[in-house]
């Protein structure tokens, strides 16, 4: 078994994302890769651009250098922004305007210049805006899970019009359940989200999963990926 390394990005995610991990790989039936309790804070995606992508790199470096039996690296991002000021981006795609895939294998490719696809693999995704998204998607599903003294969510409760297009999950889940804070609720969530109901709904999730099975098989295989990549 190899160590699957996230990377994240806010205080809440620090615990949240490794335990929704965590529940993922079991959901997907995942043989070759355990996940790393210990994630790497990235902060957001414009540190991981500085330098031309250099501060990515290091933090990749860094992974495999300190995490011993390290497999793959996974980073997990918010997609809530509208504009990348990177250049290689922009000149890459000629324009600044977010788009999760190219931004994911615009990551994946920088990789590449600290032995990913090569000694690692690596995948990017985003959740689309935020991980809160992902729970208001299965809302009605939390619901109906196992009972809470802390998030109390009412049986009977209605998933919004398109939750990935929301700009402010965290606080419609704070006006639907009354209460809502990143650093208290993020692990609850993720304790309690019905992957099977995320997956079907949610497109960002999907592709979570769908990178969590390429590092998986990459490993078992004994090669390496950058994922994702541009046609």
């Amino acid at each position: 078994m190899k160590r699957l390394v996230p990377f994240v990005e806010g205080r809440g995610d620090l615990k949240a994302l490794p335990a929704l991990l965590a529940r993922l790989v079991l959901h997907l039936g995942v043989d070759s890769l355990f996940v790393d309790t210990n994630p790497f804070r990235v902060q957001n995606l414009g540190k991981l651009f500085q330098g031309g992508g250099a501060e990515w790199q290091r933090l990749v470096t860094a992974a495999v250098r300190t995490r011993h039996e390290t497999g793959a690296i996974l980073l997990i991002l918010d997609g809530d922004v509208r504009r990348v000021s990177d250049m290689r981006y922009i000149e890459r795609f000629g324009d600044d305007h977010f788009c999760a895939f190219r931004v994911a294998a615009h990551l994946a490719d920088l990789a590449k210049g600290s032995g990913a696809g090569s000694i690692v693999s690596v995948a990017a995704a985003f959740a689309m805006r935020e991980m809160e998204s992902w729970a208001v998607s299965t809302i009605d599903g939390l619901a109906e899970a196992k009972p809470s003294d802390e998030l109390e969510i009412p049986v009977g409760i209605a998933v919004p019009e398109n939750p990935e297009a929301m700009n402010d999950a965290k606080g419609w889940l704070k006006k639907a359940l009354g209460k809502y804070k990143p650093t208290l609720h993020q692990l609850e969530l993720a304790q309690r989200i019905p992957i099977d109901l995320a997956i079907k709904r949610s497109r960002s999730f999907r592709r979570l999963a769908n990178a969590v099975s390429q590092l998986n098989n990459a490993v078992r295989e004994g090669t390496y990926v950058c994922s994702p990549q541009l046609p």
